[in-house]
């Protein structure tokens, strides 16, 4: 059993990945379409709330994170979502979202015919609670170092939609969550 608090090489690495369902066909390769809108690009921030048991034989963690995603917002396309989820899940794993337009400062927008603003972001905050799953290397056990990640995924195309990292908030881990007794098994 491993005490958290006394264990300084601990350390917490969040992943964000991409994967595509949608394959190019050979005609998408060789007649592209010109005319067709670049992917939309969707800027992802990831909290790490909380981490709860690690249970190393099993390779599984338990978390609370909290995802942001921002997007442009298109007229257009005014219903359109990235379909973010969390690759790695266990389970069933508790969902919270809630979406709304922003300004380029991160204000909301009640009336999107009435900004001011040039510029509309929707803004969708995605908290997740529950177990992740992660390949764990127990070969020095139990004075190892573990990396725990998360891989978020988009169920849209890679024509469709891009996952990057948010370039003005980095992802962040909430400190305080670790100043109680975590413990591994």
């Amino acid at each position: 059993m491993i005490d958290l608090v006394n264990n300084s090489n601990f350390f917490i690495y969040l992943a964000i990945a991409e994967m595509s369902r949608h394959r190019l066909s050979a005609n998408e390769i060789n007649y592209p379409n010109f005319n067709a809108k670049p992917p939309r690009e969707v800027s992802i921030r990831v909290k790490f709330i909380r981490l709860g048991e690690v249970i190393t034989l099993e390779e599984k963690f338990y978390a609370e994170i909290v995802i942001e995603a921002r997007w442009l917002y298109d007229s257009e396309y005014a219903n359109w979502n990235p379909n973010l989820y969390v690759k790695n899940a266990l389970g069933d794993v508790k969902e919270e979202v809630l979406c709304e337009l922003v300004d380029s400062s991160d204000m909301p927008i009640n009336n999107i015919h009435q900004t001011t603003d040039d510029i509309v972001y929707v803004f969708e905050l995605r908290k997740v609670v529950g177990t992740f799953w992660e390949t764990l290397e127990l070969n020095s056990f139990p004075v190892d170092v573990q990396q725990l990640s998360l891989q978020i995924v988009t169920r849209c195309s890679i024509t469709e939609c891009v996952l990057v990292e948010n370039r003005f908030q980095p992802s962040i881990v909430n400190r305080e969550a670790f100043l109680g007794r975590i413990y591994f098994y």
